[in-house]
This record gives C-alpha cells, structure tokens and sequence, in this order.
C-alpha cells in the first residue's frame, strides 16, 4: 500500500491494496461467494478471515466477494500458492483461496491429517536441532488433535519429530525416518515392520560416510532408527563435490540400501519400496480410515513428499507449501509455514462448525 493510500485515522475505512491499480475500500466490493457451498455462519466468517488476511498481506486484484457479512475478494486472491506450484505446467490454486470448496468436500466425511514437519510446520534452518516449533503453530496442531486424527509424517527420527512437536494427544501420531518408524498416541507402537532387517548395514554405512566427512566443514550426519541423513546445508561450493562422492562410494559399498536427495540432504533408507505415500496408506488402513467417508489431507514442501501427494490425490487432498514453482502431485498450494499456520487455523474452525 502506498503511503498516500493509507486510510485516514477515524474514516472506518479499510482500504486493501490492488495489484496494478489504486487503492480501494474493502466496503466497495461486493458479490457473493461460495455458490452451491452451505457453510454454517461461523465457518463463512473464519474463512473469510483467512481470505482477507491473505489478501492484506499479498494484495488483491479484479474481482470481489463476500461471506456472510464480511466483504473481501476471494475468486481474485493473489494466492501466493498458486504461483509456487503447477501441474503439467498450469498453476495450481491457493488452499486458501479454495476454502469455501475444501470445506464443501468435508461436509459429511471425516477429515484425517498428515503432516510434514520441516518447511511445512516450521520453516528449513541451518542445522536440525534449530527447527523448533512455534507456540502458535504448536496450538494448532493440538487443537486439530482433539478435532480428527492427525500424523506428523517427517523425514526426521520419529523420536525426534515427536520431542519437537511436544504433544501427547490421544490422535496424534508420529511417523519418522519417512514412514518406516511409526508409533501412536499414548505409547503405541506401530511398526509396519519395513525396515528392522537393515539397521546393521545403516550404522555401518553411517559410520563409514561419517569417516570419508571428516574435514568438511558443515557437513553433518543425522541418525535415525532405520535411516540416516547427510545435510550440507553449511557446506561450502568448493567442498560438496568431495561431499558428493563419498556419498556416492558408501552408497555403491551397500547395495541393499538406497539413497534419496531432498532439500539440500542425501538421504540413507532401507532398500526396500517404502515412502511416506507407504505410510499414509498403512496408516489410513491401520486405523481404518480407509472408508469413502473419510477426507484424508496430506500438507508437505519435499520432493519427498509427491508419493504422499499421489496416494491422496483421487482421494482427498494434497497441498503442496512452495515459494517457488515446481511440478507436483498436489491439487493446492500454500506460500509458506505462515500461509500453513492461516489455513489450519480456518480448517480447525470448519472442521469444528461442521461437527457441531
């Protein structure tokens, strides 16, 4: 917004920013929205929230609409989702600007949460023990625990997602090392028994990529119950090819296990053909959530997350968190950790509105 655009103190005005244009009163903008969806009062209005907070942050254009007694433009949210992710070159839309469609698709179904951690619930940092969870984002997630069931679905050591998340929720569950470790509220263990038969060769593959690391400055090896990682993040340009290939060679000494890059990291996985997509599905029949009554969603940011984002694809919904465009498997997009943290929220009110 331009200085010169600023609502006068006293005017009741509040004044949104358009793209390409002058300024213009949120009273001016009018036709509804929602067409066919029936959503409870309160629900409208939170998704209306959710919009026009978006929409002060990102800017509106063309167009307008209005939920319940709030006015704000929605069919022309700037979403800046839509602008991070696309399917077979066309962009994909903002999971907030869809809102009023999600909750339509919730309505008479049970909802069930899966969650990526890292760039998803919290933003990507330097080095793993930094990526702690926020306060706000922490009361979200427990409040969507009471709520449906929800599973934090990471690449981390599922004992180490688990501290970070710091909750104990009688449905929230925890899948680490990309789903070969899981366990369930209250203690349960969960062991879709993938991956036990290669912990020998993991540690010794661990120790030997520890060894051919020393010396590289900010290369560091995270371990994991049936998984390690190599994050080189720190690690200077003059020294990741070196990096490279001591990953490559280790690699090449375990023919029983397989490597998987992500977000500046190699990952070190049993051989077998498990993913996090794997894990959702076991999940969902595990705790029978399988039936056509329940609305899986799965929120990620990977590359390691698209065989989740294919798993829920026909049948539910994937939304992929991207700053900058890439192809994906998810029906919708979200900025950001901030754009995730405004879209639980609104969900956690649908989902509240729509079971009461």
């Amino acid at each position: 917004m331009r200085a010169t655009d600023a609502p006068k103190p006293g005017s009741g005005r509040l004044t949104i920013p358009r793209l390409g244009g002058e300024a213009r009163p949120i009273q001016t903008l009018q036709a509804p929205i929602g067409n066919n969806i029936r959503l409870l009062q309160s629900t409208r209005h939170r998704i209306c929230y959710s919009l026009l907070h978006n929409s002060l942050l990102h800017g509106i254009h063309q167009g307008s609409g209005k939920c319940g007694g709030a006015l704000f433009s929605a069919d022309s949210y700037r979403a800046g989702g839509s602008q991070g992710a696309r399917q077979n070159g066309t962009m994909i839309p903002s999971a907030i600007q869809s809102l009023p469609a999600i909750a339509g698709k919730i309505a008479g179904r049970r909802p069930a949460l899966f969650l990526d951690y890292d760039g998803t619930l919290t933003p990507i940092a330097a080095r793993p023990e930094l990526a702690q969870l926020s306060p706000a984002m922490r009361g979200i997630v427990s409040r969507l625990g009471n709520l449906c069931p929800v599973a934090v679905v990471s690449g981390r050591g599922r004992e180490d997602v688990e501290r970070l998340v710091g909750l104990d929720s009688d449905s929230i569950y925890f899948a680490g090392s990309h789903g070969f470790d899981i366990k369930g509220p209250g203690g349960r263990e969960m062991d879709p028994g993938q991956g036990e038969a290669f912990v020998p060769q993991l540690r010794r593959a661990e120790a030997e990529i520890r060894a051919r690391l020393d010396g590289i400055e900010g290369a560091l090896v995270e371990s994991k119950k049936y998984a390690f990682t190599v994050h080189y993040r720190l690690v200077s340009e003059a020294g990741r090819p070196r990096l490279d290939q001591a990953v490559a060679e280790v690699a090449g000494h375990y023919a029983d296990l397989r490597t998987k890059g992500g977000k500046m990291v190699h990952e070190f996985l049993p051989g077998v053909d498990w993913h996090k997509g794997k894990a959702v599905n076991w999940l969902l029949t595990a705790l029978e959530l399988d039936g056509e009554d329940v609305l899986p969603f799965y929120l990620g940011d990977d590359l390691t997350d698209e065989d989740a984002f294919a798993v829920v694809r026909d049948k539910g919904i994937g939304i992929l968190v991207a700053e900058s465009p890439r192809e994906t498997k998810a029906r919708y997009a979200l900025r950001d950790v901030a754009e995730v943290a405004t879209f639980l929220e609104a969900l956690a009110g649908v989902i509240e509105d729509l079971s009461g």
